[in-house]
């Protein structure tokens, strides 16, 4: 019987980003396990990548990209999976790609992987994953991030609980119009969660909320005009504050026949 012959597949050290050469036929039944780089010596997970008939035509250009470390291509691989573009839906494949992008200092794949440990999607439910991930893309500049890093401090999940942290993290993902920062942070300040309890800057938020959709936010604006808080009490206002297309529509500036 002849020896299956060797298949040699270059791949990126997550670490130090350079080429690994391996032979697929050894890594076993489970096509994974980890390969020290012997350029920097640190353990890498190694897998084995789909074979380019297996992906379509118009995507080959972008996978060669990620299997070389190309770090934006792996992150828009990782989308590719798992929105399933031109592609099964695979969470697992995508998880992967996003890992390996994540590691480059990518935010978008950063924040992906936060998402799937606090939730426990694909990998076991790990909320200090989460938080390394969460801020690593927060410090980043982006709103997603920081809004979740916000909502780990204020529940304390994987963090110490810490509603003034909470606070500073929704005002930044806020400043971006982040509709769930407003949202949250409009709570702050309605219930002085984390800060002085302000009514004005509470509903101010919640119709900031209410304008992307939000319907708890909708619903909260109405209980601040059915009560008169931060605002004149007016019940036909609250009555229209929890049907916002119409009305939140002329609130932005934009005509309505």
């Amino acid at each position: 019987m002849s020896a299956t012959p060797p298949n040699y597949v270059t791949v990126a050290c997550e670490n130090c980003n350079e080429g690994i050469e391996f032979d697929t036929n050894e890594l076993g039944e489970n096509k994974t396990r980890d390969v020290s780089c012997p350029h920097c010596g640190v353990e890498t997970p190694i897998f084995v990548p789909r074979p380019e008939t297996a992906v379509p035509r118009g995507l080959i250009g972008v996978y060669r990209k990620a299997i070389a470390g190309d770090a934006e291509a792996q992150s828009a691989l990782g989308s590719v999976f798992h929105l399933g573009i031109s592609v099964p839906q695979d969470y697992s494949e995508a998880i992967k790609w996003f890992r390996k992008a994540a590691k480059q200092g990518v935010a978008l794949a950063q924040c992906y992987l936060g998402t799937c440990y606090a939730g426990g999607k694909v990998v076991p439910q790990d909320y200090s994953e989460a938080v390394k991930w969460f801020r690593k893309a927060a410090e980043q500049n982006m709103a997603d991030a920081q809004y979740n890093l916000g909502l780990c401090y204020y529940k304390g999940q994987g963090v110490a609980k810490d509603e003034a942290a909470a606070v500073s993290w929704y005002h930044k993902a806020s400043e971006q119009n982040d509709a769930g920062a407003q949202n949250a942070l409009g709570f702050c300040y309605a219930r002085g969660r984390g800060v002085a309890q302000n009514a004005t800057e509470a509903t101010k938020l919640f119709r900031a909320a209410a304008i992307q959709g939000i319907a708890s936010a909708q619903t909260q604006l109405a209980v601040c005009y059915d009560l008169g808080q931060g605002v004149p009490k007016d019940h036909s206002e609250a009555a229209m504050s929890t049907r916002p297309t119409a009305r939140y529509i002329r609130n932005i500036g934009i005509a309505t026949t």
